[in-house]
């Protein structure tokens, strides 16, 4: 285990010039028959998925497609059927080891509105046990641009700050897998070069990521597949590297305005 509070510049310095392709390894995470079920009907119908070290995915589908429902279950936070395997273990066997490897952002921010942007990470640096909280904090605001906004509270910023504090949140402890749902959403055009950017970056890093967006054009200059779902099931699966941007479209999805 690396590390903690060592900061994503520290391990790789400069800028990443140009899109890294990641042939999937599957030795990071290792999904097998994962299936959502509530209120009597099935969200997520069982779904194989193996993601390795430094690759990420884009995840498209409509509303309603199972996007959301299936981080939530990578992230234990609903109940399902199948396999989790994280490096080639059960989760099971260590779920509070595997939730600590996690950063995760989904529609609910997590933060406290009443807390400055600081404190909120002060917070959660300190319940990760990451070494040196208030560095790691102040680092964590720089790279989302939040800086400025340190000793503001919570309650006072915009849908777009709020998201990027999230983001922030979601790094701090280093994690090497993240989970994200629709992380752009509310984010001005400066704001989403400076997080195109640290994701860039994370993945040179080795961090593995699960991107749900409707920005896909965005998304692919960084992802190396597209996984597209509809009603609950995977319908088709896209590497970048072997598609052209151009003329690639999904069957059923218009990308989302900003």
């Amino acid at each position: 285990m690396r590390p903690k509070g060592q900061n994503i510049q520290g391990r790789r310095r400069g800028a990443v010039s140009g899109k890294q392709s990641v042939e999937p390894s599957g030795d990071l995470l290792e999904v097998s028959g994962l299936a959502v079920e509530a209120g009597g009907r099935t969200i997520l119908h069982p779904t194989d998925l193996n993601l390795g070290a430094g690759e990420w995915k884009a995840i498209v589908g409509p509303n309603g497609a199972g996007k959301s429902t299936l981080l939530k279950a990578l992230a234990t936070l609903v109940p399902y059927r199948g396999s989790i395997r994280y490096r080639g273990r059960p989760i099971s066997e260590d779920p509070l080891g595997y939730r600590s490897e996690l950063g995760v952002v989904l529609h609910e921010p997590l933060l406290y509105r009443e807390l400055s942007a600081w404190e909120n990470l002060l917070f959660y640096a300190r319940l990760y046990g990451v070494a040196e909280p208030h560095a790691a904090a102040q680092q964590a605001l720089a790279e989302v641009g939040l800086s400025v906004y340190a000793q503001e509270p919570v309650g006072r910023f915009s849908r777009g700050m709020i998201q990027r504090l999230a983001l922030a949140r979601a790094m701090l402890h280093q994690p090497r897998l993240l989970l994200l749902d629709e992380p752009l959403s509310g984010i001005d055009a400066r704001g989403e070069e400076e997080i195109l950017r640290l994701f860039r970056r994370a993945k040179e890093a080795q961090v593995a990521a699960l991107w749900v967006t409707h920005r896909w054009r965005v998304a692919w200059e960084i992802v190396d597949e597209i996984v597209e779902l509809e009603r609950g099931a995977v319908r088709r699966i896209t590497r970048t590297a072997e598609a052209d941007r151009e003329s690639w479209e999904p069957s059923y999805l218009e990308e989302e305005a900003r």
